[in-house]
């Protein structure tokens, strides 16, 4: 019994992870031992978007860029940070902009909180009313104009960084009773629409009341701001960092007739653990989709060919569109060093929508020998094709058509 017990103990043992990590099973005897990744659940991933306010030619599809390249990385939530819509011209066209925004931001495959700022406000505010008719619309539509949430042991504080007076005073009670209740959270992280820490930290009246809170608080971890002109970081004496954001779809700031320094279009993605936290800024388009990415598939190769026959002065390549992919795709015919015995250097060139040569063909032309043919054409899936390579008064020669 004691024996059993042992060996028991000992198998045990060996079978539990060690330090929180993920156990590597094999059926190889002998093998290093490998140390799987952490079954923590502390790990955290989020993505922060930039400014998205100022209305431009391509705007919307910067924004939807974005969108999918999060929609790759997956991480857990997404943050938008600066104005997130254009606001028009009037209250219909910022009510307009605000139901594109929310039907766009719903292809993300996670979580979108917004940050409420002042990128949304505009002089027809003013004149309609003032902040107040701007602030119940942005309630109305997009949220609330400062909220908390607690997420995998971190909490998110979003903030409205236009505030003053009375609403400020508010805002910051709402701030040091969530900061009291999140004592026992791994982190905190904050954002807003300004980073107003920086040049204008000492006159803005946010900033005052807000900046000392924040500093004086012992889980903040990092504070992000979009509505600025470039990437920025800082770290404070406290130990928190400062990132600003510069464009997520809208305008890149210009120094002169440049960008400045830091503008691009990007988002950042924020990875967050006990051991600390990792931020990366990813510019938009540096992400691709490997599912978008084929290799051509090769239909035919022919090289080194040679007609010397007084019957046979065209060359006929039939093709057939595999039905890999249902939508078909883009069928390409490359054509080089193709001539004639006459001495006109060329041969004339058709492609027929069938493999029975009759009507018109799809695309015809003369290829020179000294000038490398590319021909491009939209095809279905299990469309056939006929290629034809032609000479009407000399026999056929070419080195790879």
């Amino acid at each position: 019994m004691l024996k059993f017990l042992v060996i028991f103990l000992v198998v045990l043992t060996i079978s539990l992870p060690i330090s929180g990590q993920g156990l590597v099973s094999t059926d190889r005897p002998g093998a290093v031992e490998l140390v799987g990744p952490s079954l923590e659940s502390s790990y955290l991933s989020f993505g922060v978007m930039g400014d998205a306010g100022a209305d431009h030619e391509g705007r919307s599809e910067l924004l939807g860029k974005a969108i999918s390249q999060l929609n790759l990385l997956q991480p857990d939530l997404v943050v938008h940070a600066g104005a997130v819509f254009p606001a028009g011209s009037d209250v219909s066209q910022w009510q307009a902009n605000a139901r594109e925004y929310k039907q766009q931001i719903a292809s993300l495959a996670m979580s979108c909180m917004p940050v409420a700022g002042g990128g949304n406000y505009a002089s027809w505010i003013t004149a309609a009313g003032g902040a107040d008719i701007w602030q119940r619309a942005y309630e109305e539509n997009i949220g609330p104009l400062w909220y908390s949430f607690p997420y995998k042991k971190y909490c998110f504080i979003m903030l409205y960084s236009q505030s003053t007076g009375e609403l400020l005073l508010s805002q910051k009670q709402f701030l040091l009773e969530t900061l009291a209740d999140s004592a026992d959270s791994l982190g905190v992280f904050v954002f807003l629409d300004r980073p107003c820490w920086q040049d204008e930290a000492a006159t803005c009246e946010f900033w005052t009341e807000v900046g000392p809170v924040l500093e004086s608080a012992a889980k903040v971890r990092a504070c992000f701001a979009g509505h600025n002109g470039g990437i920025g970081f800082m770290r404070s004496e406290s130990g928190i960092e400062y990132y600003t954001l510069s464009a997520t779809g809208s305008m890149l700031a210009v120094s002169g007739s440049r960008p400045a320094i830091g503008a691009m279009q990007h988002f950042l993605l924020v990875k967050a653990s006990e051991n600390g936290i990792d931020v990366t800024a990813l510019e938009l388009g540096s992400l691709l989709d490997p599912g978008q990415i084929t290799a051509p598939l090769m239909l035919f190769e022919k090289s080194n060919w040679n007609v010397i026959s007084e019957s046979s002065r065209e060359l006929n390549f039939p093709v057939t569109i595999p039905s890999i992919d249902p939508a078909g795709g883009t069928l390409q015919i490359f054509l080089a060093g193709a001539y004639d015995n006459s001495g006109d250097h060329g041969v004339q060139y058709y492609l027929y929508n069938s493999n029975y040569i009759e009507g018109e063909p799809l695309l015809s032309g003369f290829a020179d020998k000294d000038d490398p043919l590319k021909l491009e054409y939209e095809v279905e899936a299990g469309q056939r094709l006929t290629f034809i390579i032609k000479d009407l008064d000399s026999d056929l020669t070419g080195i790879a058509p």
